[in-house]
């Protein structure tokens, strides 16, 4: 059902933020984004995630590019969710 989906994606999400706030108040503030990103995908390892790499494809204004990267997922949502996704992003200012 539609609900159920809508539940656990919630309960992903709110797990997700838990993870991401811990690592958040464990470093505070000032360093490179490569270290929070490589601590949370650690610590929701460490939850029961499992790891996919994620290719974000971004476009902003004529400027294109790619950037993969690692991101957790639960492997209770693989059946609802691609492990390849892509971002559009644009800024035509």
């Amino acid at each position: 059902m539609e609900s159920d989906r809508v539940e656990r994606l919630k309960a992903l999400a709110t797990k997700v933020g838990q993870v991401a706030y811990a690592v958040h108040e464990y470093f505070g503030v000032g360093l490179l984004e490569k270290v929070y990103e490589t601590a949370l995908v650690h610590r929701l390892l460490l939850a029961g995630f499992t790891d996919s790499p994620v290719a974000l494809l971004v476009n902003f204004g004529s400027y294109k590019f790619e950037r993969r990267t690692v991101v957790a997922s639960s492997s209770s949502t693989r059946s609802t969710c691609s492990t390849r996704q892509n971002l559009g992003v644009t800024n035509d200012t």
